[in-house]
């Protein structure tokens, strides 16, 4: 046991209760540390709409008992990318050849696993309403310390900073770091009527020039879609009709895009400015703080990992500062270790995967087609094969 440990056992303090906080202290508590997660929301209902879980994320979410009930809402059937008109450029069931080897994609309401999470957590580690920063990040022989709302002094073993892009630990910790910079469009998250999206039997990535819209069926009838634009930073404002101006974009585009759209209700548009990390973290712990997710590493929606990332993240550092006879520093020296390369170059794929989608030049255009009518006259493995190094991660064992 170092300095400044716990005798009645050790204890972690997670802010922010969002997918890669609860992940964290769902894998924490079950490695037997006291866990308390401290949310600055009034409640736990999740920002945004849906969420694709790649298999990377499933083996993570496998080690902790939460993958099993999640697999039931696995994609299935065939999608691909399509032009405004409705052409097909590439299309091919990915899923079934991936289960197939064992590996699912599930995509699900944000808040259905939320609730999957939190239900592996005594009621009285989940504290909402409550605004974190920390105190003293900790060291071998001192304890970490968070201060509350109300100047209340919290100490622990461990802090786990998962509060998001915008992460005031990372902000504190790595003052050089706290830049976020825009990638240049829009991102919409929207949830239709149930009775539209009860049609929908198959997943669909549109691209025109500088504009994108996808859509993933989900269970129960219901349909998860976003979509891009490139625009001028303006940030969530909520006054704007998000609908209107998703219509103005899109309204023109091959069918079901306008009456997805028109089927959303003002409420269930969900607009934010893409951002990611200017500057890589140059390590994800500072002395006995760990950041887990956007506040490590912030990447645009475009590869579909910011959650996925920040579940591998808490299991792995649940792994590492739990293994017998590893002193503290040093297990968080291998948390870095393992993740900040990975994250790094998944962060970079993802914006570089950006600028691919919101191209606007003909040249660029017309190279971006020809890429993908390419792609669809691969086999269905050589496609898998290209996914693998981002989505074919597994969790360590013990």
């Amino acid at each position: 046991m170092e300095d400044g440990e716990a005798a009645g056992g050790r204890t972690a303090v997670i802010i922010g209760a969002g997918v890669g906080g609860l992940t964290a202290a769902v894998a924490l508590h079950q490695r037997g540390w006291r866990v308390q997660v401290l949310e600055r929301a009034a409640d736990l209902s999740p920002v945004g709409a849906g969420l694709v879980l790649f298999p990377n994320a499933m083996s993570a979410l496998d080690v902790i008992g939460v993958g099993p009930e999640l697999r039931s809402r696995a994609l299935t059937g065939p999608g691909g990318y399509r032009t405004p008109d409705g052409r097909w450029l590439l299309r091919r069931d990915l899923g079934s050849t991936a289960r197939e080897r064992g590996q699912v994609a599930v995509v699900l309401l944000r808040s259905e696993l939320i609730d999957a999470l939190a239900r592996q957590l005594p009621e009285s580690a989940l504290r909402t309403g409550v605004t974190v920063s920390v105190a003293e990040p900790g060291s071998p022989r001192r304890r970490a310390a968070v201060r509350t709302t109300g100047s209340d002094r919290l100490e622990a073993d461990l802090v786990v900073a998962a509060d998001g892009a915008a992460s005031s630990t990372r902000a504190a910790l790595f003052p050089k770091h706290r830049e976020l910079r825009y990638a240049g469009y829009a991102t919409w998250r929207l949830l239709p009527r149930p009775a539209v999206g009860a049609t929908l039997r198959y997943q669909f990535e549109t691209w025109g020039p500088g504009r994108r819209f996808s859509a993933l069926p989900l269970a129960g009838g219901r349909v998860y879609c976003w979509a891009t634009a490139s625009s001028p930073a303006r940030g969530a404002s909520p006054t704007a009709d998000e609908r209107a101006t998703l219509l103005a974009h899109f309204g023109t585009w091959h069918e079901p895009i306008p009456t997805l759209i028109r089927s959303t209700t003002a409420a269930e548009a969900l607009r934010h400015d893409s951002v990611h990390l200017a500057r890589p973290l140059p390590a994800m712990h500072a002395g006995r703080t760990a950041l887990v997710g956007d506040a490590a590493h912030a990447m645009t929606p475009d590869l579909g990992q910011g959650g996925c990332t920040a579940i591998e993240d808490a299991v792995v550092l649940a792994r590492e500062v739990s293994l017998p006879g590893r002193p503290l520093g040093t297990a968080l020296e291998r948390y870095t270790a393992a993740r900040l390369s990975r994250t790094t170059r998944i962060a970079r794929q993802s914006t570089l995967m950006g600028r691919v989608g919101q191209a606007h030049r003909p040249p660029a255009l017309a190279a971006r087609t020809a890429a993908l009518r390419v792609a669809d006259h691969l086999p269905t493995t050589v496609l898998l094969a290209a996914m693998h190094p981002v989505v074919g991660w597994r969790a360590p064992s013990d």
